[in-house]
């Protein structure tokens, strides 16, 4: 019985070691898979591990797939989700071996792909998504000598297509003779003489080459191969000549042998410098774009032409930035909705003029400025205007487009356009005076191209997905042959221009993914570079652009989104919405802050010298207009001679105004005060002096020998007296007349003799006194009552309180002496009120406010009674009439000496000329026939006194406050406002055109 047991025990234990020994056989035989591990891609020579940018690739080369460690690893490879090759061990890829799966289109070749790799090895895999870009390669053309009497053409489709088009032929003396074929061509068949063989030939996606071969058969039947080398000679510019830091290098190549194909290498260097700035290589184009060179510096241009045997010929042109521009073009707006682009002088800084303006009603998107035409884009229309004659540039001709335009610059006779929001358009604009539609030649459409929906890691989100449009144009540089596009959300696009007019789809690429707002482009550590303003921060990437690009962004953050960016003087400039910074190019360092403009809302940005070298800079504000800094050191100082910001009131005399409000008074300040202008040149008004202090009231005297100006100091009960001498354009302090005995000044006025007559509050009693000149002693005064009883007859008469608003004088302008006839004083409720000048009481005159009684039977009733609110009255010049502005009734009431009122008296008219609805008329003024009635932010209105009606008006829309206005010659108007001295022209009522001041809001800036 043990033994049995002790048997059974040793046979488990066996059994027990077999399974052991047998289970870690099968473990050691099996061999330990890890992970698959991509190292790198390889193409053309090169290897890629960051795909962060795609990788441009042709099908008739390999994509090779590099692992990190050694394995038996099967491949997968799909483009765009379609599986090309699945579960192969070769580790290439060649697309061309594949052409019938892919979906082969001209769109194909524009677009961004997705390879996807899938590595598998022993059950575990990894997948690799790698963008790439495709190119459709050209067919390759041979002809060639073989033997003594033959010749050889092959065409050769590199990437498999099928030819479309083909056509080989042969020319004698420039004359075609036959059609041949390709092969083996035996060419002793043919007589002595000159030959040429052309070939043309194109796939079926429009890639297309173009082969030339010329010969000269001998009399024996042999082959002599002959070229005539051709002809370049550069036109613009001339040698030596002085030219703009941004022009136009133009260039002419010739070639005796008709149909010869030329091709043009341009390279631009400094003088005596082996590095060169702008290289183009192989370009069919006879006109290169250089733009933002530096300014007082010699540059040398040279060009090579080749013709297709490859013979060539070299011309080269020395010439020297100068130090300034001659004019800059900005787009502008008045405050009544007027678009304006105005033409400004800039040879001299001290005196920055307006030469021209051309006003359009509605909104100026952008523009490009050609010679001497300018191309404007407003809502759907292409606008040309000849801008030949500055003081007078004038529209001759536009362009409609489908959709709205966005951007617009000009190459040679070609218009670069953005339309609507994912379109980039050429068209042909060769005749500028005459395009109209795209019926005409002028305005052939050329080229139409739709951004395509991207999917970039910056998008985050497919936008096609959930349908959100993007591609709007929001920029385009030019820079040799090249377009670049920044376009909203879908990066930044090149356009092969070199082949125009014949552009296709082919020639333009997306070459650098992202959401672009501005794009610029000029020199940084002496290469030329593409800057670009990206959501809230910026950076730049090299030019040419690169087939992986690399951009250089600046590692900060800005608290608004960047609103354009310029390269100066080896700097990338910066301006987001109200900050202006400075950057170096290096993502290492920070942009340093320039300036901080509290409450602007900045657009544009551009550098000016002054005639000693002084660097300025002009930055172009929609809320105050241009800002101009002066650079001292490293610091940019505000320096703006002839800047008014605010215009609280003002006087006229002649074409001299003076007003109290704000402007520029040195030493980076500004300042309140009294200014003098002189408008004698309108377009161009100078501050000739200015004195500081806070004033609220200004008058003037305008019969002496020099205007008198007699100002009210603010919370002062003061009035000082000032000359304005004309010969010395200065002012000169007179005297003072102290108030500060009354409670308060509300208003004064000053006659011929500069007596005074105060409008005051003596303790509780309103009174108007009169102080004589000199002495300023009280020579008369009267009281005025407490509340006035309108006096209707056969009703109860109306109440109202005296509330003491202005006081003006009627003189009397048909005498030597130009005496007072009349004191008008508005009291505001209680109407108005005219005394005579010895301010006699008993002479006084009470101007009845309106009514209407209705008799009903024995009884009267009043019908209607209008208070109105008088608060500014004046007279013409002989008195034969009184104007009142009412500030409750929105408009102005027109009476005579007696303050009979001259509208129309039937009931439903029993009311002054309404102007305004909602705002009081605050001012008026006349001269003529005009009534000027200024109404606060809703703008100004022209009165005609004779017709009884508003004839013209300016709405600013709240966008300033206009607080009086003035003119003196029917021809110019001046409009003090919150934003400044503003002009109008008013010689044609039925289009008001507003003078460029430098206070308008403005948008853009081009300089030439």
């Amino acid at each position: 019985m043990k033994a049995r047991l002790k048997t059974k025990t040793y046979t488990f234990l066996g059994m027990c070691a077999l399974s052991i020994f047998v289970a870690l056989s099968f473990l050691f035989s099996c061999t330990y898979a890890p992970k698959p591990e991509f190292g790198s891609i390889q193409y053309d020579g090169k290897v890629y591990s960051d795909f962060s940018t795609p990788i441009s690739v042709v099908r008739s080369k390999n994509i090779v797939v590099n692992m990190k460690t050694s394995g038996d690893y099967r491949y997968t490879y799909k483009l765009d989700g379609i599986t090309l090759i699945e579960s192969t061990t070769t580790n290439f890829l060649l697309l061309k071996d594949h052409n019938s799966k892919l979906p082969l289109s001209k769109e194909f070749f524009i677009n961004t792909h997705t390879l996807t790799i899938v590595v598998t090895v022993s059950g575990r895999s990894e997948s690799l998504s790698v963008p790439i870009r495709i190119v459709n390669q050209k067919p390759v053309v041979i002809i060639a000598k073989k033997g003594d009497k033959q010749i050889s053409i092959s065409i050769i489709e590199p990437d498999g297509d099928t030819i479309k088009q083909k056509s080989i032929k042969l020319y004698k003396d420039d004359k075609e003779i036959s059609t041949l074929s390709e092969g083996d061509i035996d060419v002793s068949r043919y007589s002595p003489g000159k030959y040429k063989i052309m070939v043309s030939v194109s796939d079926e996606f429009d890639e297309s080459e173009q082969a030339e071969y010329s010969f000269e058969i001998q009399a024996g039947g042999a082959i002599q191969e002959i070229n005539v080398p051709p002809t370049v000679k550069i036109v613009q510019p001339f040698q030596n000549e002085s030219t703009p830091p941004n022009l136009v290098l133009r260039y002419v190549g010739a070639d005796e042998n008709t149909g010869d194909i030329l091709v043009y290498d341009v390279d631009v260097a400094k003088a005596g410098d082996s590095n060169v700035l702008i290289q183009a290589r192989k370009t069919k184009s006879n006109e290169i774009v250089i733009p933002n060179l530096e300014r007082n510096t010699t540059y040398v241009a040279t060009v090579t032409v080749y013709d297709l045997a490859g013979a060539s010929a070299t011309d080269s042109v020395t010439f020297k930035t100068s130090s300034k521009e001659n004019y800059l073009y900005v787009n502008a707006k008045d405050f009544g909705g007027k678009s304006l682009l105005s033409i400004l002088k800039v040879t001299d800084l001290e005196r920055i003029s307006t030469v021209g303006s051309w006003t359009y009603d509605g909104s100026i998107e952008d523009f490009d400025v050609v010679e001497d035409f300018i191309y404007v884009t407003s809502g759907y229309d292409l606008i040309i205007i000849n801008s030949r004659d500055k003081y007078k540039p004038k529209t001759v001709g536009n362009l409609r487009f489908e959709s709205t335009l966005s951007a617009i610059r000009v190459y040679k006779t070609y218009g670069i356009v953005g339309v609507g929001y994912d379109k980039i358009e050429v068209v042909n604009l060769t005749t500028p005076s005459s395009p109209s539609v795209f019926s005409t030649k002028a305005g052939e459409r050329l080229f139409s191209f739709t951004i395509p929906t991207l999917y970039t890691k910056k998008n985050g989100v497919k936008k096609d997905s959930i349908n959100i449009t993007q591609g709007r144009i929001n920029d385009i540089v030019l820079f040799g042959d090249k377009a670049y596009i920044a376009a909203d959300l879908a990066g930044i696009w090149e356009l092969d221009l070199s082949v125009l007019p014949n552009i296709t789809i082919k020639d333009i690429k997306n070459i650098v993914p992202g959401d672009y707002s501005c794009i610029d482009v000029g020199t940084v550590n002496d290469e030329y570079v593409l800057a670009f303003g990206e959501g809230n921060t910026a950076g730049i990437v090299k030019l040419p652009i690169a087939t992986t690009p690399v951009a250089t962004k600046l590692d900060y953050t800005f608290d608004t989104p960047v609103r354009r960016v310029r390269i100066h003087n080896g700097k990338i400039f910066i301006l987001t919405m109200d900050r202006f910074y400075e950057w170096d190019g290096s993502a290492s360092t920070q942009p340093t802050l320039i300036r901080n403009i509290r409450g602007s809302n900045l657009h544009d940005f551009y550098f000016l010298y002054e005639k000693d070298g002084t660097e300025n800079c002009l930055l172009f504000d929609e809320v105050r207009g241009m800002w101009r800094f002066r650079k001292f050191g490293t610091k940019y100082e505000l320096y703006e001679p002839n800047k008014i910001y605010s215009s609280k009131d003002h006087v006229q005399y002649g074409k001299f105004i003076f007003l109290i409000g704000d402007g520029f008074v040195g030493n980076n300040l500004d300042g309140e005060g009294l200014y003098a202008i002189d408008a004698r040149d309108p377009y161009n008004y100078i501050v000739r002096d200015y004195l500081l202090g806070e004033y609220e009231k200004i008058k003037l005297n305008p019969y002496g020998l020099n205007p008198k100006i007699a100002v009210q100091k603010k919370s002062e009960n003061k009035i000082i007296l000032y000359d304005y001498r004309t010969e010395n354009l200065d002012f000169s302090t007179d005297t003072t007349l102290d108030l500060s005995s009354y409670s308060k000044v509300y208003d004064f006025a000053i006659d011929s003799r500069n007596n005074i007559y105060a409008l005051v509050l003596d303790g509780t009693t309103n009174k108007v006194v009169r102080f004589d000149y000199n002495t300023f002693t009280k020579s008369a005064e009267t009281t005025l009552p407490g509340t006035i009883s309108q006096a209707l007859p056969y009703v109860s008469s109306p109440v109202e309180t005296v509330e003491p608003k202005n006081i003006e004088l009627a003189i009397d302008n048909l005498s030597k002496s130009k005496e007072t006839l009349a004191v008008l004083v508005a009291l505001g409720r209680a109407g108005s009120m005219k005394l005579s000048a010895d301010l006699n009481s008993a002479s006084s005159t009470i101007f009845t406010r309106y009514y209407s009684v209705q008799k009903e039977q024995d009884s009267y009733t009043l019908k209607k009674y209008n208070p109105g609110f008088d608060q500014k009255i004046i007279a013409d010049k002989y008195f034969d009439r009184i104007y009142v502005a009412d500030g409750e009734y929105n408009g102005v009431w027109l009476m005579d000496r007696n303050g009979v009122n001259l509208l129309d008296a039937d009931e439903d008219k029993l009311s002054s000329i309404p102007l305004f609805e909602g705002a009081p008329a605050r001012n008026i003024s006349w001269f003529g026939n005009k009534l000027f009635v200024a109404g606060g932010g809703f703008g100004y209105k022209i009165v005609d006194v004779y017709q009884k009606r508003a004839i013209a008006e300016v709405n600013f829309s709240g966008l300033t406050y206009a607080f009086n206005l003035t003119s003196n010659d029917d021809r110019y108007l001046f409009v003090s406002t919150d934003s400044g001295l503003i002009l109008y022209d008013i010689s044609n009522l039925s289009n008001i055109i507003p003078l460029f001041t430098l206070s308008m809001p403005m948008f853009k800036v081009i300089g030439r």
